[in-house]
């Protein structure tokens, strides 16, 4: 299935599409914090961040907390990186609370950086 009808994009998809979760989870953090740094309004910056993961196995089952300036209540938990930085593990099976902002977040690893608030995540 492809979203982008453009040959030029075969490419970039089959690198992606290669990557280890954690390596393509901080590789899209990285462009869309270089791209929310691009404003054409000095007074407005755009933030981006990846804010969901969809588990079959959880389809509808759970609600997680999210900041009230996220929109509220959501299914699924944000994704976060490894506080490790070690992007070579596949799978978001670990889970916890922010204890600062009490966003639910997935992750790689026992020990995620918060999307949100950037701080650090204990995870089960």
């Amino acid at each position: 299935m492809a979203f982008l009808n453009k040959p030029e994009n075969d490419a970039i998809i089959h690198y992606l599409i290669q990557l280890k979760e954690a390596e393509l989870l901080a590789l899209l953090m990285q462009v869309f914090h270089l791209r929310g740094n691009q404003t054409i309004n000095e007074n407005w910056r755009h933030n981006w961040m990846i804010v969901k993961h969809y588990d079959e196995l959880r389809k509808g089952s759970t609600t997680y907390f999210v900041p009230e300036s996220l929109g509220g209540d959501y299914p699924g938990p944000a994704l976060g990186l490894p506080a490790s930085g070690n992007y070579d593990e596949d799978g978001f099976y670990q889970s916890g609370g922010c204890p600062e902002c009490g966003l639910w977040v997935a992750c790689t690893e026992k020990l995620a950086i918060c999307p949100y608030c950037g701080s650090q995540v204990p995870c089960t």
